[in-house]
Protein backbone atom coordinates (compact mmCIF):
# COMPACT_ATOMS: atom_id res chain seq x y z
CA UNK A 1 0.00 0.00 0.00
CA UNK A 2 1.29 3.40 -0.84
CA UNK A 3 2.08 5.80 1.48
CA UNK A 4 2.10 9.85 1.46
CA UNK A 5 3.68 11.96 3.55
CA UNK A 6 2.65 15.46 4.98
CA UNK A 7 4.74 18.13 6.25
CA UNK A 8 2.65 19.61 9.04
CA UNK A 9 0.08 18.10 11.74
CA UNK A 10 -2.68 20.78 11.90
CA UNK A 11 -6.47 20.96 10.39
CA UNK A 12 -5.40 21.09 6.89
CA UNK A 13 -3.11 17.74 7.48
CA UNK A 14 -5.91 15.75 9.33
CA UNK A 15 -8.28 16.55 6.30
CA UNK A 16 -5.54 15.81 3.34
CA UNK A 17 -4.84 12.31 5.54
CA UNK A 18 -8.70 11.21 6.12
CA UNK A 19 -8.94 11.52 2.34
CA UNK A 20 -5.83 9.60 1.94
CA UNK A 21 -7.58 6.78 4.33
CA UNK A 22 -10.35 6.82 2.11
CA UNK A 23 -9.00 5.95 -0.98
CA UNK A 24 -6.47 3.22 0.76
CA UNK A 25 -3.68 4.76 1.29
CA UNK A 26 -0.99 5.14 4.59
CA UNK A 27 0.22 8.60 5.60
CA UNK A 28 2.69 9.93 7.88
CA UNK A 29 3.67 12.88 8.88
CA UNK A 30 6.53 15.18 9.69
CA UNK A 31 6.10 17.55 12.81
CA UNK A 32 9.02 20.69 13.62
CA UNK A 33 10.52 20.71 16.96
CA UNK A 34 7.84 21.19 19.40
CA UNK A 35 4.83 21.34 16.37
CA UNK A 36 1.02 20.46 18.26
CA UNK A 37 0.02 16.87 16.50
CA UNK A 38 -3.08 16.82 18.12
CA UNK A 39 -5.08 16.87 14.72
CA UNK A 40 -3.51 14.38 13.32
CA UNK A 41 -3.20 11.73 16.59
CA UNK A 42 -4.21 8.16 15.54
CA UNK A 43 -4.09 9.03 11.72
CA UNK A 44 -0.42 8.24 11.23
CA UNK A 45 3.17 7.67 12.21
CA UNK A 46 4.44 10.93 13.10
CA UNK A 47 8.31 12.07 12.48
CA UNK A 48 9.75 14.76 15.23
CA UNK A 49 12.23 16.56 12.41
CA UNK A 50 14.46 19.67 13.26
CA UNK A 51 16.70 21.26 11.08
CA UNK A 52 20.77 19.69 10.54
CA UNK A 53 18.48 16.11 11.25
CA UNK A 54 19.58 13.81 8.41
CA UNK A 55 16.85 13.65 5.67
CA UNK A 56 17.74 10.15 4.74
CA UNK A 57 16.50 8.86 8.17
CA UNK A 58 13.71 11.08 8.15
CA UNK A 59 12.77 9.36 4.71
CA UNK A 60 12.93 6.06 6.27
CA UNK A 61 11.09 6.94 9.41
CA UNK A 62 8.18 8.10 7.60
CA UNK A 63 7.93 4.99 5.98
CA UNK A 64 9.39 5.49 3.04
CA UNK A 65 6.90 7.36 0.94
CA UNK A 66 5.97 7.49 -2.68
CA UNK A 67 5.41 11.12 -2.21
CA UNK A 68 5.54 14.26 0.13
CA UNK A 69 3.00 16.93 -0.05
CA UNK A 70 2.61 19.64 2.31
CA UNK A 71 0.16 21.67 4.26
CA UNK A 72 1.15 24.87 4.84
CA UNK A 73 4.12 27.66 2.43
CA UNK A 74 5.80 28.09 5.54
CA UNK A 75 8.00 25.03 5.53
CA UNK A 76 12.29 24.80 4.89
CA UNK A 77 12.20 24.65 0.93
CA UNK A 78 15.34 22.98 1.30
CA UNK A 79 14.09 20.01 3.11
CA UNK A 80 11.91 19.81 -0.03
CA UNK A 81 14.69 19.49 -2.22
CA UNK A 82 16.39 16.62 -0.24
CA UNK A 83 13.65 14.94 -0.37
CA UNK A 84 12.97 14.64 -4.12
CA UNK A 85 16.06 12.72 -4.23
CA UNK A 86 14.20 9.93 -2.04
CA UNK A 87 10.91 10.32 -3.44
CA UNK A 88 8.32 12.82 -5.86
CA UNK A 89 7.63 15.80 -3.64
CA UNK A 90 4.25 17.79 -4.78
CA UNK A 91 3.94 20.65 -5.35
CA UNK A 92 7.00 22.13 -6.82
CA UNK A 93 9.04 22.91 -4.27
CA UNK A 94 9.92 26.42 -6.37
CA UNK A 95 6.15 27.27 -6.10
CA UNK A 96 6.39 26.58 -2.44
CA UNK A 97 9.61 28.99 -2.32
CA UNK A 98 6.99 31.69 -4.21
CA UNK A 99 4.08 31.61 -2.25
CA UNK A 100 5.64 31.99 0.91
CA UNK A 101 6.77 35.53 0.34
CA UNK A 102 4.99 38.23 -0.51
CA UNK A 103 6.75 39.93 -2.32
CA UNK A 104 8.33 37.35 -4.50
CA UNK A 105 4.43 36.57 -4.87
CA UNK A 106 3.75 39.78 -6.44
CA UNK A 107 6.63 40.05 -8.44
CA UNK A 108 5.79 36.83 -10.58
CA UNK A 109 1.79 37.80 -10.97
CA UNK A 110 3.21 41.12 -12.00
CA UNK A 111 6.07 39.32 -14.86
CA UNK A 112 2.30 37.44 -15.75
CA UNK A 113 0.85 40.35 -16.23
CA UNK A 114 -2.05 40.17 -13.59
CA UNK A 115 -2.90 42.32 -11.28
CA UNK A 116 -1.59 42.68 -7.60
CA UNK A 117 -2.40 45.61 -5.06
CA UNK A 118 0.46 48.82 -5.62
CA UNK A 119 3.03 48.04 -3.29
CA UNK A 120 6.43 48.67 -1.76
CA UNK A 121 9.35 47.10 -0.74
CA UNK A 122 9.87 48.46 3.02
CA UNK A 123 13.24 47.70 4.17
CA UNK A 124 13.22 50.08 7.32
CA UNK A 125 11.30 52.98 8.88
CA UNK A 126 12.40 55.55 6.35
CA UNK A 127 11.10 53.58 3.39
CA UNK A 128 7.73 53.30 5.22
CA UNK A 129 7.76 57.03 5.20
CA UNK A 130 8.67 57.31 1.74
CA UNK A 131 5.93 54.85 0.78
CA UNK A 132 3.21 57.50 1.72
CA UNK A 133 4.10 59.60 -0.54
CA UNK A 134 3.84 57.09 -3.78
CA UNK A 135 1.36 54.93 -2.09
CA UNK A 136 -2.60 56.19 -1.38
CA UNK A 137 -3.24 55.88 2.69
CA UNK A 138 -4.88 53.84 4.26
CA UNK A 139 -1.90 51.51 3.72
CA UNK A 140 -1.36 47.82 5.08
CA UNK A 141 2.13 47.14 6.40
CA UNK A 142 2.67 43.04 6.45
CA UNK A 143 5.56 40.92 6.90
CA UNK A 144 6.44 38.84 3.69
CA UNK A 145 6.48 35.28 5.57
CA UNK A 146 4.57 35.45 8.31
CA UNK A 147 1.79 38.03 7.92
CA UNK A 148 -1.68 36.04 8.17
CA UNK A 149 -4.88 35.60 9.50
CA UNK A 150 -4.05 39.67 11.46
CA UNK A 151 -1.09 38.87 12.56
CA UNK A 152 2.35 40.85 11.95
CA UNK A 153 0.49 43.02 10.04
CA UNK A 154 -0.58 46.45 10.58
CA UNK A 155 -2.88 49.53 9.59
CA UNK A 156 -1.80 52.70 8.69
CA UNK A 157 -4.53 55.49 8.24
CA UNK A 158 -2.14 57.96 7.69
CA UNK A 159 1.76 59.24 8.15
CA UNK A 160 0.91 60.01 11.80
CA UNK A 161 0.03 56.28 12.32
CA UNK A 162 3.58 55.51 12.79
CA UNK A 163 3.59 57.75 15.85
CA UNK A 164 1.07 55.04 17.12
CA UNK A 165 2.57 51.60 16.45
CA UNK A 166 6.06 49.90 17.12
CA UNK A 167 7.73 47.72 14.62
CA UNK A 168 9.89 45.56 15.56
CA UNK A 169 13.47 46.00 14.04
CA UNK A 170 13.33 42.06 13.80
CA UNK A 171 10.30 42.23 11.82
CA UNK A 172 11.81 44.29 8.53
CA UNK A 173 11.72 44.02 5.52
CA UNK A 174 8.17 44.34 5.08
CA UNK A 175 5.60 45.17 1.99
CA UNK A 176 3.21 48.06 2.63
CA UNK A 177 0.13 47.22 0.06
CA UNK A 178 -2.77 49.91 -0.92
CA UNK A 179 -6.19 49.85 0.71
CA UNK A 180 -8.16 47.76 -2.59
CA UNK A 181 -11.53 48.93 -3.06
CA UNK A 182 -13.02 45.88 -3.62
CA UNK A 183 -16.99 44.77 -4.21
CA UNK A 184 -15.82 41.42 -2.51
CA UNK A 185 -13.22 38.73 -1.84
CA UNK A 186 -13.65 35.66 -3.78
CA UNK A 187 -11.37 32.49 -4.25
CA UNK A 188 -10.93 30.06 -6.76
CA UNK A 189 -9.08 25.95 -5.91
CA UNK A 190 -8.18 23.65 -8.72
CA UNK A 191 -6.53 20.87 -8.91
CA UNK A 192 -3.96 19.58 -11.54
CA UNK A 193 -3.21 16.05 -12.13
CA UNK A 194 0.45 14.63 -13.27
CA UNK A 195 -1.14 13.85 -16.45
CA UNK A 196 -1.79 17.44 -16.79
CA UNK A 197 -5.65 17.69 -16.49
CA UNK A 198 -6.63 20.47 -14.29
CA UNK A 199 -10.15 20.74 -12.59
CA UNK A 200 -11.81 23.69 -11.09
CA UNK A 201 -13.95 24.55 -8.02
CA UNK A 202 -16.78 26.66 -8.29
CA UNK A 203 -15.52 30.43 -7.21
CA UNK A 204 -16.45 30.96 -3.39
CA UNK A 205 -17.40 34.28 -1.59
CA UNK A 206 -15.70 35.14 0.80
CA UNK A 207 -16.10 37.63 4.22
CA UNK A 208 -13.53 37.91 6.65
CA UNK A 209 -13.70 39.33 10.38
CA UNK A 210 -9.95 41.19 11.69
CA UNK A 211 -8.02 39.34 8.82
CA UNK A 212 -9.48 35.83 9.52
CA UNK A 213 -11.69 33.84 7.35
CA UNK A 214 -15.39 33.92 8.80
CA UNK A 215 -17.27 31.77 6.15
CA UNK A 216 -17.29 31.39 2.40
CA UNK A 217 -19.76 30.03 0.33
CA UNK A 218 -20.60 29.29 -3.50
CA UNK A 219 -23.26 31.27 -5.10
CA UNK A 220 -25.64 31.01 -8.21
CA UNK A 221 -25.36 35.05 -9.10
CA UNK A 222 -24.15 35.08 -12.83
CA UNK A 223 -22.51 38.07 -12.41
CA UNK A 224 -20.08 37.49 -9.54
CA UNK A 225 -19.58 33.92 -11.51
CA UNK A 226 -18.76 36.13 -14.90
CA UNK A 227 -16.45 38.30 -12.71
CA UNK A 228 -14.32 35.59 -11.48
CA UNK A 229 -14.10 33.52 -14.41
CA UNK A 230 -10.97 35.58 -15.77
CA UNK A 231 -9.20 33.58 -12.55
CA UNK A 232 -9.12 30.35 -14.63
CA UNK A 233 -6.56 32.13 -16.60
CA UNK A 234 -4.26 33.50 -13.75
CA UNK A 235 -4.59 29.71 -12.15
CA UNK A 236 -3.84 27.76 -15.73
CA UNK A 237 -0.75 30.20 -16.30
CA UNK A 238 0.57 29.22 -12.79
CA UNK A 239 -0.12 25.69 -12.92
CA UNK A 240 1.56 25.57 -16.18
CA UNK A 241 4.38 27.58 -15.32
CA UNK A 242 5.48 25.12 -12.02
CA UNK A 243 4.40 21.91 -13.63
CA UNK A 244 2.32 21.69 -10.81
CA UNK A 245 0.72 18.68 -9.14
CA UNK A 246 -1.82 19.05 -6.74
CA UNK A 247 -4.30 21.90 -5.37
CA UNK A 248 -3.79 25.48 -5.79
CA UNK A 249 -5.70 28.01 -4.05
CA UNK A 250 -6.23 32.08 -5.38
CA UNK A 251 -7.30 34.45 -3.09
CA UNK A 252 -8.90 37.32 -4.95
CA UNK A 253 -10.06 41.14 -4.72
CA UNK A 254 -13.08 41.69 -6.70
CA UNK A 255 -13.42 45.12 -8.23
CA UNK A 256 -14.84 47.60 -10.67
CA UNK A 257 -11.52 47.11 -12.76
CA UNK A 258 -11.35 43.84 -12.46
CA UNK A 259 -9.70 40.88 -10.51
CA UNK A 260 -6.63 41.59 -8.15
CA UNK A 261 -4.61 38.60 -6.41
CA UNK A 262 -4.17 38.88 -3.11
CA UNK A 263 -2.48 35.53 -2.57
CA UNK A 264 -1.69 32.30 -3.47
CA UNK A 265 -1.01 28.87 -1.34
CA UNK A 266 0.25 25.58 -2.47
CA UNK A 267 -2.14 23.66 -0.81
CA UNK A 268 -5.79 23.41 0.13
CA UNK A 269 -7.24 25.99 1.54
CA UNK A 270 -9.79 27.25 4.58
CA UNK A 271 -12.25 28.53 1.77
CA UNK A 272 -12.84 25.20 0.17
CA UNK A 273 -13.93 23.07 3.00
CA UNK A 274 -17.53 23.38 1.99
CA UNK A 275 -15.83 21.04 -0.33
CA UNK A 276 -16.44 18.15 2.09
CA UNK A 277 -20.16 17.64 1.72
CA UNK A 278 -20.60 19.90 -1.19
CA UNK A 279 -18.95 17.79 -3.63
CA UNK A 280 -18.41 13.93 -5.19
CA UNK A 281 -14.59 14.88 -4.37
CA UNK A 282 -13.46 16.74 -2.09
CA UNK A 283 -9.95 19.15 -2.58
CA UNK A 284 -8.64 17.36 0.14
CA UNK A 285 -9.26 13.92 -1.93
CA UNK A 286 -8.29 15.64 -4.84
CA UNK A 287 -5.26 16.95 -4.42
CA UNK A 288 -4.48 13.41 -2.60
CA UNK A 289 -5.23 11.66 -6.04
CA UNK A 290 -3.43 14.48 -7.98
CA UNK A 291 0.08 13.53 -5.86
CA UNK A 292 -0.47 9.99 -6.20
CA UNK A 293 -1.16 9.75 -9.75
CA UNK A 294 -4.71 8.86 -9.60
CA UNK A 295 -7.79 10.23 -12.11
CA UNK A 296 -8.97 13.69 -10.34
CA UNK A 297 -12.50 13.42 -9.42
CA UNK A 298 -15.46 15.49 -10.07
CA UNK A 299 -15.66 19.14 -8.78
CA UNK A 300 -18.94 20.42 -9.36
CA UNK A 301 -21.00 21.57 -6.57
CA UNK A 302 -23.80 19.16 -6.36
CA UNK A 303 -25.49 22.11 -4.13
CA UNK A 304 -25.28 25.67 -3.16
CA UNK A 305 -22.90 25.69 -0.12
CA UNK A 306 -20.64 26.98 2.09
CA UNK A 307 -18.69 27.02 5.77
CA UNK A 308 -18.59 29.07 9.04
CA UNK A 309 -15.40 29.16 10.55
CA UNK A 310 -15.30 28.14 14.30
CA UNK A 311 -12.63 31.09 15.79
CA UNK A 312 -11.85 30.23 19.23
CA UNK A 313 -14.66 28.66 20.34
CA UNK A 314 -15.18 24.47 21.94
CA UNK A 315 -18.83 24.11 21.76
CA UNK A 316 -21.33 23.66 19.13
CA UNK A 317 -24.00 26.34 18.63
CA UNK A 318 -27.03 25.83 20.97
CA UNK A 319 -29.33 25.69 18.16
CA UNK A 320 -28.37 24.17 14.88
CA UNK A 321 -29.55 24.15 11.08
CA UNK A 322 -31.00 21.62 8.93
CA UNK A 323 -27.98 19.85 6.38
CA UNK A 324 -25.21 21.25 8.81
CA UNK A 325 -22.18 19.25 9.47
CA UNK A 326 -19.54 20.38 12.10
CA UNK A 327 -15.60 19.30 12.32
CA UNK A 328 -13.60 19.75 15.16
CA UNK A 329 -9.71 19.61 14.64
CA UNK A 330 -9.02 18.22 18.05
CA UNK A 331 -7.08 21.73 19.33
CA UNK A 332 -6.56 23.79 22.73
CA UNK A 333 -8.99 27.23 22.41
CA UNK A 334 -7.32 30.43 21.85
CA UNK A 335 -8.89 33.88 20.80
CA UNK A 336 -9.02 33.61 17.08
CA UNK A 337 -7.44 30.06 16.77
CA UNK A 338 -9.43 27.71 14.17
CA UNK A 339 -11.12 24.97 16.10
CA UNK A 340 -12.96 23.55 13.48
CA UNK A 341 -15.80 24.64 10.90
CA UNK A 342 -19.15 24.00 10.02
CA UNK A 343 -20.60 22.84 6.57
CA UNK A 344 -24.00 23.41 5.18
CA UNK A 345 -25.85 22.60 2.33
CA UNK A 346 -29.31 23.80 0.70
CA UNK A 347 -30.88 24.03 -2.37
CA UNK A 348 -31.52 27.55 -2.55
CA UNK A 349 -28.62 30.20 -1.88
CA UNK A 350 -30.62 32.32 -0.12
CA UNK A 351 -31.19 29.91 2.67
CA UNK A 352 -27.64 29.13 2.28
CA UNK A 353 -26.85 31.97 3.70
CA UNK A 354 -29.29 32.63 5.93
CA UNK A 355 -28.73 29.31 7.62
CA UNK A 356 -24.73 31.09 7.82
CA UNK A 357 -25.91 34.37 9.72
CA UNK A 358 -27.75 32.02 12.00
CA UNK A 359 -25.18 29.95 13.20
CA UNK A 360 -22.85 32.96 13.16
CA UNK A 361 -24.81 34.51 15.92
CA UNK A 362 -25.78 31.25 17.66
CA UNK A 363 -21.71 31.21 18.09
CA UNK A 364 -20.23 33.99 18.22
CA UNK A 365 -21.85 36.95 21.36
CA UNK A 366 -20.68 40.65 20.54
CA UNK A 367 -17.59 40.64 22.50
CA UNK A 368 -16.73 37.06 21.17
CA UNK A 369 -17.28 37.92 17.34
CA UNK A 370 -13.81 39.09 15.86
CA UNK A 371 -14.40 42.70 14.58
CA UNK A 372 -14.49 43.50 11.21
CA UNK A 373 -11.58 44.40 9.07
CA UNK A 374 -11.46 48.22 7.76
Amino acid sequence: MKTVAIIGCGQLAMMMAQAAKKIGLHVSFVAYDNEDVRSVSNLGKIVRYSRGKSVAKLFKDLGEPEVVTVEREQVDVSLLHELSDFCQVHPNPDAVKVTQNRIYEKELLQHFGFAVAPYKKIRNVDDLLCAFTSLYPPLFVKHPTSGYDGKNQWRLNSIGDLEKITIPEKSFPLVAEEKVPFLYEASLIAARSKAGEIRYYPPTVNEHKDGILLKSYTTDNKKINRQILPARKIMATLLEHWDYVGVLSLELFCTEDGLIVNELAPRVHNSGHWTMDGCSCSQFENHIRAITGKKLGDTKAQFPAGMVNLLGVDSAPKQFTSNSKIYWYNKTPLPKRKMGHINIVDEDNVQLEEKQNFLIQEIYSNSELPKKSA
